[in-house]
Order: structure tokens, then C-alpha cells, then sequence
């Protein structure tokens, strides 16, 4: 077994400190797992920023809709915690289900950070979680679905919320396409690049499978197809975005069932 890494993370308290509506203890969790394929190549310290950033936009959403707290949380998409940490550490007292296809990710968060372990899968629509919840968060996942595949995905994060429940999701907007219109990058999309973003300008919801696989790819996606999702609920579901609010290049939204 290879051995585990401790985040060299200082500089982390006193971020939350300062970034955070609530008070969160300081001495969150900083063990950190080899397997993390999100630690690879970047310093700690960037690390742990994304996942306070990811706090920092839950709890505005949060801070607006008048949500003090969540009692009951699902980290969909938890990796191997790089999100999950914070979520435990600003809520120690909530029920938290880390919930991913990879197996190893979601059993490090449950012996690491106390989670409910939930095996998801590639066809989420089967999926039952063991409660509803007051927060869902879901950081870069819909930025690798389908539009069909994006829409379930928010059908079932609004069945999964209890009434007042918030749902928080990143995307690629705006800034990820001038980013690649401008040639910087291409998302690993090859030639597949140029129908994702026909989507994108045509529908508001640009995708493409990547080159070597079949229903997983890169998505592109306008504030606007948000907004029209949610007017499909009126007086159901409340919405908003920030856009570049996620380590200053994923689309922020919120969504909350009344």
C-alpha cells in the first residue's frame, strides 16, 4: 500500500477564516490519499484553495437563501476528497454521503473523513441515495455529460433535496470556451472540439465524447440553459450563477427547492 500524504496546508485555517460565513474549526483534516489523481501536478496549496473555494460558493449560495446550516450533505462526485474535507470540517455535526465511481475515492472519504459510503455509477438515473438532503454539491460532473445526461442528472439532485434543500454544481461556461476559441486548450476533445462547441452556440449546451470513449466527454454550457431549466419548475426551484466562481474558471449554480 503506497503511503499516505499529509497536505502541507498551513495556510489553510486561516483561509476559511477569513473567506467564511460560518465559523469552521481550523484543524480541518489534511491526510490526503496517493491514489488522488486531482493532487497530481499541482502544489498543496492549490489543492486545498479549490476545495475552500468550493466551500466559499456553497455557503454564499447559502448566505443568500437564508440557510444557516445543512444537516444532511452529499458530496456527489467526492473523489477522494478534495471538497469533502471542508464540507466536513465547516459541518461537523451533519450526516455526510461521499458518492462516486471510483471505489477507492469513496472508501479513503469514509475511513478519512467519516462519510456514508455510496457506490455511484455510470447510469446515475438507478440510483437511490439512503435519505434526501440539505445540500448536494456536484464539483465537475455535468462538465463531462451529455445535455440528456446533464438534465437527468439535475432531475434527480432536485428529487434528492429536502424542501429548502440547496444544490450546488460546476460547469465550463463562458471563459472555458473563449479559452478554447483562443486555441489554449481543447479539453482532451481533439477534432471532437468543434461539435461541442457548435452545441454551445446553437442550444446553450455544447458536448463531445472523447476520442477513446463512448458517453464521457467535455460539455460546454451557457448560464442561460440553467435559467430556462429551472423556469420548468416555477415557484419549484429557485436559481442562481456566478460565473468563473470556482478556482476562477468553473461557472458556479445553485439551485433550491422551496
Amino acid at each position: 500500500m503506497a503511503e499516505k500524504i499529509t497536505l502541507s496546508g498551513s495556510i489553510a485555517g486561516a483561509q476559511v477564516a477569513a473567506t467564511s460565513v460560518h465559523r469552521i474549526p481550523v484543524d480541518v483534516t489534511l491526510e490526503a490519499s496517493p491514489e488522488d489523481g486531482m493532487l497530481s501536478g499541482i502544489p498543496h496549496e492549490h489543492y486545498l484553495s479549490v476545495g475552500i473555494g468550493a466551500l466559499t460558493a456553497i455557503q454564499s449560495f447559502a448566505r443568500m437563501w437564508g440557510v444557516e446550516a445543512f444537516g444532511s450533505i452529499m458530496d456527489f462526485g467526492c473523489g477522494h476528497g478534495r471538497v469533502l474535507r471542508w464540507l466536513r470540517a465547516a459541518y461537523p455535526l451533519a450526516a455526510v454521503v461521499g458518492a462516486d465511481i471510483d471505489a477507492d475515492g469513496v472508501a479513503f472519504c469514509a475511513r478519512t473523513f467519516g462519510a456514508e459510503p455510496l457506490a455511484s455509477r455510470v447510469d446515475f438515473g438507478a440510483m437511490q441515495p439512503p435519505r434526501n438532503f440539505d445540500l448536494i454539491f456536484a464539483g465537475s460532473v455535468i462538465t463531462h455529460l451529455s445535455e440528456d445526461q446533464g438534465r437527468l442528472l439535475l432531475e434527480k439532485f432536485i428529487s434528492w433535496l429536502n424542501p429548502g434543500g440547496i444544490a450546488v454544481l460546476s460547469s465550463h461556461g463562458n471563459i472555458r470556451v473563449a479559452r478554447v476559441l483562443q486555441g489554449v486548450i481543447t479539453y482532451g476533445l481533439a477534432d471532437n472540439v468543434t461539435g461541442a462547441l457548435s452545441g454551445y452556440f446553437e442550444r446553450g449546451y455544447g458536448y463531445a465524447d472523447f476520442p477513446a470513449s463512448r458517453g464521457y466527454g467535455t460539455s460546454f454550457i451557457k448560464p442561460d440553459w440553467f435559467s430556462r431549466f429551472a423556469a420548468q419548475y416555477p415557484g419549484r426551484l429557485e436559481y442562481a450563477i456566478v460565473e468563473r466562481g470556482w478556482d476562477n474558471h468553473h461557472d458556479m449554480i445553485g439551485f433550491r427547492r422551496p
